[in-house]
C-alpha cells in the first residue's frame, strides 16, 4: 500500500514506482483526478480516497472555548510558496494580505501572519485556532500539474535570478498557459481542526473533500477577498453563525473516514486481505523484530531533535528576516545549491 501526497508533483514518476513495484492500493487525496495522475496505474492497480489529515479522540474530546471571550476575531498563518503551486498555492498567501488590509479598515481584531515567523506548533496551534472567533483559510493542493519535476525546476532557476518578480512573471516566463487546467485539492487539517474547536471558518469556496458546503458549514470569500463587505455582514449574523459552527462540527464528525481508529482499521483490514489473496506468510518473530526497530528508531530524544531543528530553523527566519541583504543571500545560497543537484 502507498499513501502519497502532493500527487501533482512528479505525477509520472510516481505513477511508474507504482508500477514497478507492485503497489496493491494507492490511497489517493485527490483520487478524482486517478487517470490523469496514474495514466498507467490505474488500470493494474486499485485507488481510494484518501484525506490529507484525520481526527482523533482526543481532538474530539476537546472543550471549545465559548466564542464570545475568544480575543481574537479572524486568525490565519500561510507560507508564501513558490509560483509553481500555481494560482491555488498564491492565493493561500494573497487571501491573508488581502482580507488583513480590509479587516483593519473594517476595526476587527487579526491576528494573520505570512510567513515562517509565524509558525506556531503543537498546543499553541491548536490554542490560536481555539482563541479564534473565525478563521480564514483556502483551498490546500495545486493547480498546476508538473509531471517530472521541470516546471519547479525552472520557477526555481527564475525566481532565484529575479527575486522580485511577481507571480503573472514567473507564469509567464515558466508555464505559460499551464496553470488551472485542473485543480487538485482536498480538505486540510486545518478544517478539521477549526471544526472541532468551533471556529467559523471562512474559506476561499472549493470542493474541500466533498466533506463542507459554503453557507452550510462556511463562509465563502472571493480568491481575492474582494466581497469583504458580504462576508463582514455574514460574520456579525451571530445566529447564523453559530448554526454554521454546529454544522461544520457535526459535518466532520459524521464522516467516518476522518476518524483516525476507523482509517487505522480499514488500512489494517486492507493488509490482511491482501496477505490472505497473496498468501504471504511472516513468522511472529519477524514481526516483532519490526516493531522493535521502530522502537529503537522513534524515540524521544530523536523527537525532541527535529523539534529543536525545528525551532532551530524558525529562528534563522526570523533574523533574516530583519535582514533583507542576509535574506537574499540565503535565497540565492539555497537555490544555487538546488540547482546544481538538477544539472
Amino acid at each position: 500500500m502507498a499513501f502519497p501526497q502532493d500527487e501533482y508533483d512528479c505525477h509520472e514518476l510516481l505513477d511508474e514506482w507504482m508500477c514497478e513495484w507492485r503497489i496493491d492500493v494507492v490511497y489517493s487525496v485527490i483520487a478524482e483526478h486517478r487517470e490523469l495522475l496514474y495514466p498507467k496505474y490505474h488500470k493494474t492497480g486499485e485507488i481510494r480516497l484518501a484525506y490529507t489529515g484525520y481526527i482523533d479522540e482526543v481532538l474530539i474530546g476537546v472543550r471549545p472555548k465559548p466564542f464570545d471571550i475568544r480575543s481574537i476575531d479572524v486568525g490565519y498563518r500561510a507560507r508564501k510558496l513558490l509560483p509553481y503551486f500555481g494560482r491555488v498555492g498564491e492565493t493561500k498567501w494573497t487571501i491573508g494580505r488581502d482580507f488583513a488590509k480590509k479587516a483593519e479598515n473594517a476595526g476587527l481584531v487579526t491576528d494573520i501572519v505570512i510567513g515562517e515567523q509565524g509558525t506556531l506548533l503543537g498546543e499553541a496551534w491548536l490554542d490560536f485556532i481555539g482563541n479564534s472567533k473565525f478563521t480564514l483559510g483556502s483551498n490546500s493542493g495545486s493547480s498546476l500539474l508538473d509531471p517530472r519535476g521541470k516546471v519547479q525546476h525552472d520557477v526555481r532557476a527564475y525566481v532565484t535570478a529575479h527575486p522580485e518578480a511577481s507571480f503573472e512573471e514567473v507564469e509567464a516566463a515558466c508555464f505559460k498557459g499551464q496553470d488551472s487546467l485542473h485543480e487538485f485539492t482536498a480538505i486540510s487539517p486545518r478544517v478539521m481542526e477549526a471544526a472541532l474547536l468551533d471556529s467559523c471558518q471562512i474559506l476561499v469556496q472549493g470542493r474541500y473533500s466533498g466533506v463542507i458546503e459554503p453557507w452550510e458549514h462556511y463562509i465563502p470569500i472571493k480568491g481575492d477577498a474582494s466581497d469583504f463587505e458580504r462576508v463582514l455582514e455574514a460574520m456579525q449574523d451571530r445566529p447564523a453563525v453559530q448554526k454554521m459552527i454546529s454544522r461544520c462540527r457535526s459535518a466532520i464528525l459524521d464522516t467516518n473516514e476522518l476518524r483516525c481508529q476507523n482509517r487505522a482499521q480499514q488500512i489494517i483490514d486492507t493488509a490482511i486481505g491482501l496477505i490472505s489473496k497473496k498468501n504471504v506468510r511472516s513468522s511472529v518473530d519477524d514481526v516483532q523484530d519490526v516493531i522493535q526497530r521502530y522502537k529503537n528508531d522513534v524515540t524521544t530524544e530523536r523527537y525532541e531533535l527535529v523539534w529543536r531543528q525545528r525551532r532551530l530553523r524558525q529562528k534563522v527566519v526570523r533574523a533574516l528576516n530583519t535582514s533583507p541583504v542576509l535574506l537574499r543571500l540565503a535565497r540565492f545560497a539555497y537555490n544555487y545549491v538546488n540547482r546544481r543537484t538538477w544539472s
